[in-house]
């Protein structure tokens, strides 16, 4: 008090002189210090008599709980004013003290001050109480609320545990013919229920069938079938899709990519319930077209010949092997059928006779181990495509087809003798293919096959090469053969393309042969004698 009164009392100069006095005396003696707190503590003391009104605009904090032992941050005039070694901090300067006509204002609870909290231990609740509690009132703090949430949790959990093991015991009771019916689990989980039955994806199969009674085409290719489903047999008794008066003949049935053995139409052990039910002959009367390919079938249904309006007819990549008397047999039955691909197949020994294929235009038995073809093939009067590759074969027959455009007979030890035999018409054959066949040379083909465009010749024996013998030809592969030199009077043919590469010659160098047929020709020209060709002329 009389520090106070001197500092009213004395005018400018002297005004400093007792502050001096009295921040000396605070330095020597930290008692002094105690008697009178600092701004920011009384400021502090005060708030802490006020009681709490949270304010709604503001945004309340999460951070610290009302019970929460958390220590208050240090105020900026604390953190700005360097405490001594005994912990208390020296008086500011007179530049920065506060009047004591500020002091005596009234605290406003608004003000930035308000935002300080206490450093009284005991009022720290009080002071974060009203800034916690629409947060606190959010979260179930009291035990009867956590302890009934815990309790319904580990409820649940149990329901969920005990439903699995009931649904596995259930599984573990079926007996073998049971195992592939679907296991129910419990109600607490909402899995939407799959359908299977004998392995086949029910819902997908059921809304292939419904489409296929509206346009006839039924695809279900692709769906890993171990046995051919009985929907399909049964579907005009389906009351998916339309109506029995607007639904249509099945005429395409795709059936490839799957693992079928059998397709089971042959089976005669029906119930007196089924009796009355559409037999394969009846389901695939007007059916035209049957791929079947990708599967490991190794027989054939015999109602086979029953399909009067079969055209189309796909059994490659199977398993059919051996079995010609009791399969292609009753495939050459089919009088209607026009393409028949058996390839990548592990049929073996003479090829039967397709005399009844009367229609039959495209025959394809490429990779198969067949020896020989028969006579009775050139009944098959509008056969146009023979692909024979890839097999065994050792004779040819003596072809008489008049219709037949392309021939295969690649991969295989034919004699090119039988090819040229008297007895052999092929008057519209326009591609040969005789690749990797071991021949060493080339008969005059020009003559025994007028229309013949397109030879392919390549890996085989040939060393020598005529042009009389290839001439009219617009395309010739010989890559890969025994070749040391080519006539020039090959630029004389009109080639459209000629494939040399792979032969041991030494000219033309080999940016050339393996380069276009334009700059072969070219050089070929540049080495005919003088005066040939001179008027373009053409052999």
């Amino acid at each position: 008090h009389e520090e106070a009164s001197v500092a009213q009392a004395s005018n400018g100069n002297e005004e400093n002189v007792p502050q001096r006095h009295s921040s000396n005396q605070e330095a020597t003696n930290p008692n002094v210090r105690g008697l009178r707190p600092s701004l920011s503590d009384r400021a502090a003391q005060s708030l802490a008599r006020i009681p709490p009104s949270p304010s709604p605009r503001r945004r309340q904090s999460g951070f610290f709980p009302s019970d929460s032992p958390a220590i208050r941050p240090t105020s900026s005039l604390g953190r700005n004013r360097p405490a001594t070694s005994a912990g208390f901090h020296p008086p500011l300067p007179a530049s920065r003290q506060t009047s004591p006509s500020k002091t005596k204002r009234p605290p406003n609870p608004s003000a930035s001050v308000a935002a300080r909290k206490p450093t009284n231990t005991a009022n720290r609740a009080t002071v974060f109480q009203s800034s916690h509690q629409k947060d606190i009132a959010m979260v179930p703090t009291s035990a009867d609320a956590i302890s009934k949430s815990t309790l319904r949790s580990s409820a649940a959990l149990r329901e969920t545990i005990a439903n699995a093991k009931a649904a596995r015991r259930a599984a573990q009771k079926y007996d073998g013919d049971d195992i592939a019916k679907p296991v129910k689990v419990g109600q607490s989980f909402d899995f939407p229920k799959i359908d299977f039955e004998d392995g086949i994806y029910v819902k997908p199969l059921h809304k292939r069938i419904a489409s296929a009674k509206s346009d006839g085409k039924l695809d279900i290719s692709g769906m890993r079938l171990k046995v051919f489903p009985q929907e399909v047999l049964n579907m005009d008794s389906m009351t998916d899709g339309p109506a029995w008066y607007e639904s249509v003949d099945l005429i395409r049935l795709n059936v490839a990519d799957n693992e079928l053995e059998d397709l089971g139409w042959d089976r005669s052990d029906q119930s007196a319930e089924d009796a009355d039910k559409s037999s394969p002959t009846d389901v695939f009367a007007a059916l035209q077209i049957l791929d079947l390919h990708g599967n490991n079938l190794r027989t054939l249904p015999s109602m086979l010949p029953n399909l009067e309006n079969l055209t189309v007819l796909n059994l490659s990549r199977n398993r059919l092997k051996d079995l010609t008397r009791d399969i292609l047999n009753n495939i050459s039955k089919i009088a209607s059928l026009r393409i028949l691909d058996l390839s990548y197949n592990q049929f073996s020994g003479p090829f039967p006779s397709l005399a009844g294929c009367h229609s039959l235009e495209d025959l394809n038995i490429h990779s198969n181990a067949f020896t020989s073809l028969r006579d009775e093939l050139s009944s098959c009067t509008k056969l146009r495509t023979l692909d024979a590759s890839t097999n065994k074969l050792s004779r040819l027959p003596h072809l008489d087809l008049p219709n037949l455009v392309n021939l295969n007979l690649s991969s295989n030890q034919i004699a090119f003798d039988d090819l040229m035999a008297p007895e052999t018409a092929l008057p519209k054959l326009t591609t040969l293919d005789i690749s990797r066949s071991r021949i060493d040379h080339l008969p005059p083909l020009s003559s025994k096959f007028p229309d013949l465009a397109t030879l392919i010749a390549f890996d085989n024996r040939i060393a020598t090469l005529e042009v009389d013998h290839v001439r009219g030809l617009e395309i010739l592969d010989l890559k890969g053969n025994d070749l040391h030199s080519l006539p020039a009077e090959l630029s004389l043919m009109g080639l459209k393309k000629l494939l040399v590469s792979g032969n041991p010659m030494r000219a033309p160098r080999r940016e050339i042969l393996e380069g276009s047929t334009e700059r072969l020709m070219e050089w070929l020209k540049g080495r005919l004698p003088a005066g040939v060709g001179a008027d373009n002329e053409t052999f």
